[in-house]
């Protein structure tokens, strides 16, 4: 929703003043279903390109929004997913490293399990004008054996979509590093405020956004190499709870007014290992009253039980906005 006077804003995230045309019809594309391989644990990566590609033609500081879903089942081993979308220069060979913009959701897929979604949300904006491909790709691995390959299924309805652009406002953040909560204090902390867009001056034509705040979790209940996890239970769940909440701040920089979702309490089974939480409030009211047009996103997390959780970082974890 937008007001009828325009005035470019800058920001300390990524900030864009490119206005959106009337309507705008973005382009989906779709995978085509089929059986994929495999590999043991401790087998090289395999990033399998699952066939859905859409083309953007982009000015450099043109940003988009791009949503994906990945649909999986009927695997004949547990097997460890993780979804991966992003956008890289057209004609190059498309791999983790040298991605423009990416978006990650993981999690184990239990074998016969008929059906698993994962969600990937992100905005990209190019540094330079030009041709791009956004496309969605997987990491599989057969959790159950250190030798012998499995399959699993990727089904029908798996995308990637450009939903919207170019945005006139837009503000991306990604968290930075892991955060444990425990609630041992020599290790972490019980509750944390993450995915921070700490101050966004939206622009004075924009009444109204939405938010998105997205964010990997992992039950602690093996220590492992390069987490923050301690040796937890194989049999305990993780419960936490988790909030998005967004604040437009008035010209001291204290709280004019706040909007938030509901609590969700999440568990996540050791079986399952890693889970993706997803929140999105729509039509945030920016107010001409509280004299500033700069808003705050953050989410609250906290543990309630169980074993200890892990928030991992950067691509599986990210706050996002765009005007409604």
């Amino acid at each position: 929703m937008r007001r009828t006077l325009f005035t470019a804003a800058v920001c300390t995230a990524i900030v864009g003043v490119i206005a959106p045309p009337a309507a705008y019809a973005g382009t989906t594309a779709y995978v085509t279903p089929g059986g994929y391989s495999t590999p043991p644990q401790g087998a090289a990566q395999e990033f399998r390109d699952l066939g859905a590609h859409v083309t953007l033609t982009l000015l450099a500081g043109e940003t988009h929004y791009l949503n994906s879903v990945l649909y999986v089942g009927s695997a004949a081993q547990k097997t460890e997913v993780t979804q991966v979308a992003g956008c890289w220069p057209t004609g190059v060979t498309e791999t983790l490293t040298n991605a423009l913009a990416l978006s990650e959701a993981g999690t184990n897929v239990d074998g016969g399990v008929p059906s698993v979604a994962q969600t990937s949300r992100f905005e990209f904006t190019p540094s330079l004008p030009g041709i791009y491909d956004c496309s969605l790709h997987a990491i599989f691995y057969n959790h159950t054996s250190k030798t012998d390959y499995g399959h699993i299924y990727v089904l029908t309805g798996s995308m990637i979509q450009d939903v919207a652009g170019p945005l006139a406002a837009h503000a991306q953040a990604y968290l930075p590093s892991r955060v444990l909560l425990t609630n041992n204090p020599t290790l972490g902390t019980p509750s944390a405020d993450i995915n921070l867009i700490a101050s966004y001056s939206v622009p004075q034509d924009v009444t109204a956004i939405d938010v998105i705040s997205d964010f990997g979790s992992t039950n602690c209940y093996v220590a492992e190499l390069q987490h923050l996890c301690p040796d937890g239970s194989d049999t305990t769940n993780s419960t936490f709870t988790s909030q998005l909440i967004v604040q437009q701040l008035n010209t001291e920089g204290n709280v004019c007014h706040t909007v938030s979702d509901s609590v969700l309490t999440s568990t996540v089974s050791p079986d399952t290992h890693h889970q993706k939480i997803y929140h999105r409030l729509n039509n945030f009211g920016i107010f001409n009253d509280c004299g500033s047009f700069n808003v705050m996103v953050h989410l609250h997390v906290a543990k309630v039980s169980g074993n200890d959780i892990q928030i991992e970082t950067a691509n599986q974890s990210y706050s996002l906005l765009f005007e409604a």
